[in-house]
């Protein structure tokens, strides 16, 4: 049996309560979704409304997030989504950290690595003749 830390489930507020998501889930619904996020989150920063509708959009239903609901209070604002896709990246980064994958291949067994000389690497074949030594 798994603690609820060893368990790693993304928890996020969904404009009601604490909830939690499998984060490959996550990652699976967001890569299968065609969505160019680097394009629609560079957009938005540029300040692209369509693109920041669009990005807001896939990330509520990704993550099942409400609208805000001035009423009562319930749902998330714009900017409150956008903070649970930055969490989602930062937690996946400390996660990431706290892990250390096993090694799957034997250490190297090149007897001379390469040197650096003059800032490029002695193996390469373009060096820039102006700058060799003679």
């Amino acid at each position: 049996m798994f603690t609820k830390k060893e368990r790693c489930i993304f928890r996020y507020f969904d404009g009601q309560k604490k909830r939690g998501m499998d984060p490959l889930e996550a990652d699976i619904a967001m890569e299968s979704s065609k969505f160019d996020w680097e394009a629609n989150v560079l957009g938005m920063q540029l300040g692209e409304g369509p693109t920041a509708i669009a990005t807001i959009a896939e990330i509520r239903r990704i993550f099942g997030l409400k609208e805000y609901d001035a009423e009562t209070e319930a749902g998330l604002t714009s900017s409150e989504v956008l903070d649970v896709l930055a969490d989602f990246g930062a937690w996946k980064e400390t996660v990431k950290n706290f892990f250390v994958p096993p090694q799957t291949s034997p250490q190297s067994t090149v007897d001379n690595p390469p040197t650096i000389e003059n800032g490029t690497d002695s193996t390469s074949t373009s060096q820039d003749k102006s700058t060799e030594i003679h």
